[in-house]
């Protein structure tokens, strides 16, 4: 097992280290890791906040600087790595707001339910 400065040891102790770190798990920090109700609020948020009019600029800034600049046939590993990381950080805020947007699919469940 590797260890970080944070914890040592099983997963317990890291989500000790995690909660000390960032807080307790509240109605104010969604957490999105189980795809539950939780994550549609978050994307709503992600929505609300997205479709604000100063976003606009905002997303047409983060394109110009991400998606839209070329890298020379010089450029190191990591660079490419980080460039990659921002356009990933960016295609998810873009997507959780998309998905903020619309309703939220059935589940088998659900739709076997409703007998269509």
């Amino acid at each position: 097992m590797t260890t970080t400065p944070e914890y040592e040891g099983n997963s317990e102790d890291m989500n000790k280290a995690r909660s000390a770190r960032y807080g307790a798990q509240d109605e104010a920090r969604p957490d999105t890791r189980d795809g539950t109700r939780d994550s549609r609020a978050l994307q709503k948020q992600f929505s609300r906040l997205l479709s604000r009019p100063e976003a606009a600029s905002v997303l047409r800034h983060l394109h110009r600087i991400t998606r839209e600049r070329l890298l020379g046939p010089d450029v190191s590993e990591a660079t490419l790595r980080y460039m990659e990381g921002q356009k990933a950080i960016l295609a998810y805020m873009e997507r959780m707001a998309a998905d903020g947007n619309n309703p939220p699919a059935m589940s088998p469940l659900e739709y076997a339910q409703t007998g269509d």
